[in-house]
């Protein structure tokens, strides 16, 4: 399964610090986000859709299935379980 972390609106929230990378392969302690989720869900693939001029250092995949996460969401074992289970067209909301 794709997971594809994106950085919108964070973005421009989080500048200058998001100008050089997507705020997912920011480092929270040792590991980036995308590395905590990889950990608890190995079989994933991991990209980013950030702004356009960063695409070019972090290509998205080609088209197919995928799960889009908020970039600055961090995994737990409860949470990579649930999005685990999605099936094409769900979606999960807090509240």
């Amino acid at each position: 399964m794709k997971l594809i972390f994106h950085d919108a609106p964070q973005h421009t929230a989080l500048l200058p610090l998001t100008f050089a990378r997507p705020l997912a392969d920011w480092r929270m302690g040792i590991l980036t986000i995308a590395e905590k989720w990889q950990r608890r869900w190995p079989e994933a693939q991991i990209h980013f859709h950030t702004v356009a001029y960063l695409q070019e250092k972090f290509p998205l995949p080609p088209r197919g299935e995928a799960i889009y996460l908020p970039a600055g969401l961090c995994a737990t074992d409860e949470l990579v379980t649930e999005v685990a289970a999605l099936k094409p067209g769900e979606a999960l909301k807090q509240g």
